[in-house]
């Protein structure tokens, strides 16, 4: 059988190039007429033992590999395409110098979370010290609701399945839910996962994913003080942050709620309306989000509907 072909695509956006750090860079590959490289595991641990040739993105806006593996419930046509975004700082329609390391796939808990990722390092025995291709927003990757939705992922599941890497009815599950979940940037699988926030934003919206159900819910005003005649963000900054089930005494009767902790520092925040009454507290790392001297909450009873599933899954009763 010919091998399936997987060509590795960038876009530049040209509008958002002076607006943005991740570019999608489009264009023909300067590999073209040289063999592709065949993409023997996702294993880390097997490339070595493989003999998985490293694959150089380096000065080109496309790279193509070839895949032998097939399988009859998830049919591929060759020359599919898979679109990647690297953290470029400028426009130029190509990788950087220097790009180049393996696909793997990074397992997720839950096994939605998990993603098709490309580590830049420049050896086998330098996978573990390398880091993953991505951006402001965390690293590439192609996670089972895009391997199943999009034709030029698609050449990855016969590889994912035959290594064990994913189960069957994990892809299944996931075709179900591409509707809804594609092209969502803040996709959280569990409430505890890690999201980039900035402080300067009305409003966010993150969709919350199972393998029941896929749903996206608005949460606005966090940092947004609303007290005056006119709405004013008192910080500037951006941080990691995460959800966090309140065990609060002052909650208790409310149901499960959610509270906000700040992880880790992107940009400084700084506070930039002078004589603030510091009403929206300034946020620390680790401390949780503060509004009127107590911590922002949000009860899920609110929108029980939408949260019912990963309450399920993380064994959270509404009573709880």
């Amino acid at each position: 059988m010919l091998p399936l072909t997987i060509a590795l695509r960038l876009r530049t956006n040209l509008r958002q190039a002076a607006r943005a750090s991740t570019c999608r860079i489009t264009g023909r590959s300067y590999s073209a007429g040289m063999p592709a490289p065949s993409l023997l595991t996702l294993r880390p641990e097997r490339l070595a033992d493989t003999g998985q040739e490293i694959i150089d993105l380096s000065g080109l806006t496309m790279k193509v590999v070839n895949v032998s593996v097939r399988h009859p419930r998830w049919p591929s046509p060759a020359g599919v395409r898979a679109a990647i975004k690297p953290t470029v700082r400028e426009s130029t329609g190509r990788f950087p110098d220097g790009m180049m390391g393996f696909f793997y796939y990074h397992p997720g808990v839950p096994a939605l979370a998990g993603g098709v990722r490309f580590r830049l390092c420049d050896s086998a025995a330098g996978f573990a010290a390398g880091r993953d291709l991505g951006g402001a927003y965390g690293p590439w990757q192609a996670q089972p609701v895009d391997l199943t939705a999009q034709a030029q992922y698609r050449a990855f599941i016969p590889l994912l399945l035959e290594e064990r890497l994913v189960e069957e009815d994990v892809l299944v599950d996931a075709a179900k839910l591409t509707a809804n979940a594609l092209g969502r940037r803040y996709r959280l699988y569990s409430f505890s996962d890690p999201f980039l926030y900035d402080t300067r934003k009305t409003m966010y919206r993150f969709t919350f994913i199972t393998r029941k159900s896929c749903h996206e819910h608005r949460f606005a005003h966090i940092f947004e003080d609303t007290r005056g005649y006119k709405n004013v963000f008192p910080y500037a900054g951006t941080f990691w942050a995460r959800f966090e089930i309140s065990t609060l005494r002052e909650h208790a009767t409310r149901g499960p709620c959610l509270l906000m902790r700040y992880l880790d520092t992107v940009e400084p925040v700084r506070c930039v309306v002078p004589r603030y009454d510091g009403y929206i507290g300034h946020p620390e790392p680790g401390a949780y989000i503060m509004r009127g001297g107590r911590p922002w909450f949000h009860p899920l009873k609110r929108s029980s509907g939408k949260f019912r599933d990963m309450m399920e899954q993380e064994g959270i009763t509404p009573a709880s």
